[in-house]
């Protein structure tokens, strides 16, 4: 990354973001595990994960796709204040659609419908994501925005955490609070880029509203996919077994979760410079992607090790006891992040070129091969048979990505012309 200032400047901020992420889990997890005990903990853990499907919805690809229209014109009023507009009008209508959704799953299921005021107040998550401008801010190449609004979201979050949760009656406010603070420090943050960036608000049209929909849809599928992919495990195992089986994995999961939030800040970082060099050189996007990647990869190497080495203590730290299942979980877990780093560069290449076809394709595979290994082997062995499912999907991803994009290199050189592509 280096002579990249704005990259490392970028990159820092986002680091600055996930190390606020990473030192709530050491504030308040460990605490809150004591108070309403690791089964109600699995309890929260599997509604998280179904408001991060909604939350991914409700964001509708937005984090790539107008991502991409606000690095290309950042300088142009006009359109971010159209971009602005569109964006956070189709998520509020995204948000209510989700809604619905929940109210539809509590008929449905019976794990829902049996604890439905915690994940009504969970649901609190959903409008608190929506509201984050991380797609304007990445665009922008002003990520240092969104770790102040960040840390005011946390910190909102530790204080009613430690306030008002006592026992396992308060489980449901966990969720509740943390997407509190997301609303609270979101809402803050848009006003703050509307009044700095002078941008005008309207209502698009229903015409742009739909339009949107139908471009991003590719985008939105490939996410909810990644999501199923990602936390979807934790679902299946809790079907399979029990809500403390699902805490014992839960513990194991967090810390992973953290550790791939690196990957994501670092892709988010490169992201804006990749899309500019995609419309120029084909190999400036290689040097460029190759220069930054190989240090960072260096980086995943030491800390995915580190947690390897030191998984009984976090363990420890976090559950209060010592548990060989989740310190299994977890160092198996570490082995797989630098596995996962080394599909970075492809994937930044296919969506800087706008490939959302392949890119969704790819994904899309993923989360039905993930779906039907975790069906198959969590049924004969449990937690090992997540965490087998979990490195098969992973590896068929980096073969996946790295053949597509090899395949879109070649193309790009045959019809380029001497200086520019195409």
């Amino acid at each position: 990354m280096a002579g990249h200032p704005k990259i490392l400047t970028n990159f820092f901020s986002l680091g600055m973001v996930q190390v606020i992420n990473a030192l709530l889990q050491l504030v308040v997890v460990p605490p809150v595990i004591a108070r309403i005990g690791l089964e109600n903990y699995g309890i929260i853990a599997v509604a998280q994960v179904l408001m991060f499907y909604m939350a991914t919805f409700t964001d509708y690809g937005f984090n790539q796709t107008a991502t991409r229209e606000v690095s290309l014109h950042r300088d142009d009023t006009a359109v971010l204040s159209r971009l602005f507009s569109l964006v956070y009008i189709t998520k509020l209508l995204l948000c209510v659609a989700a809604f619905a959704m929940l109210l539809l799953l509590a008929f449905l299921f019976p794990i829902i419908r049996e604890h439905f005021l915690l994940y009504v107040l969970a649901f609190v998550f959903v409008p608190g994501y929506a509201s984050q401008p991380v797609w304007f801010l990445q665009g922008l190449e002003k990520m240092q925005w969104l770790a102040m609004g960040t840390l005011a979201a946390r910190i909102i979050f530790v204080v009613l955490v430690f306030v008002f949760i006592k026992g396992p009656a308060d489980s449901g406010l966990f969720l509740f609070f943390f997407g509190l603070g997301n609303l609270v420090a979101g809402m803050i943050s848009m006003a703050a880029i509307i009044r700095s960036k002078r941008l005008q608000l309207f209502f698009p049209g229903w015409h742009a509203i739909l339009t949107e929909l139908k471009a991003g849809w590719t985008i939105t599928l490939t996410a909810l996919s990644m999501n199923v992919t990602q936390y979807g495990n934790l679902f299946i195992l809790r079907l399979f077994t029990n809500d403390l089986v699902a805490g014992y994995y839960g513990v194991a999961e967090r810390i992973f979760f953290t550790m791939k939030q690196g990957l994501t800040v670092f892709s988010q970082s490169i992201y804006p410079q990749a899309c500019r060099l995609a419309t120029h050189s084909l190999e400036q996007l290689k040097t460029f992607l190759r220069r930054a990647f190989v240090p960072f990869f260096l980086l995943i190497l030491t800390g995915s090790a580190l947690v390897f080495i030191f998984a009984p203590q976090l363990i420890r730290f976090f559950a209060k006891a010592d548990i060989p299942s989740s310190v299994f979980a977890l160092r198996t877990l570490a082995l797989f992040i630098p596995l996962i780093s080394c599909s970075i560069p492809p994937t930044v290449s296919l969506l800087a070129f706008d490939q959302r076809k392949t890119y969704a394709g790819i994904y899309i595979a993923a989360m039905l091969l993930n779906i039907l290994a975790n069906l198959v082997l969590v049924h004969y062995w449990g937690m090992k048979g997540t965490l087998i499912a979990v490195g098969i999907t992973e590896l068929a991803i980096l073969i996946s990505t790295w053949l597509m994009v090899a395949a879109l290199y070649k193309k790009m050189d045959v019809s380029r012309q001497p200086d520019r592509l195409l």
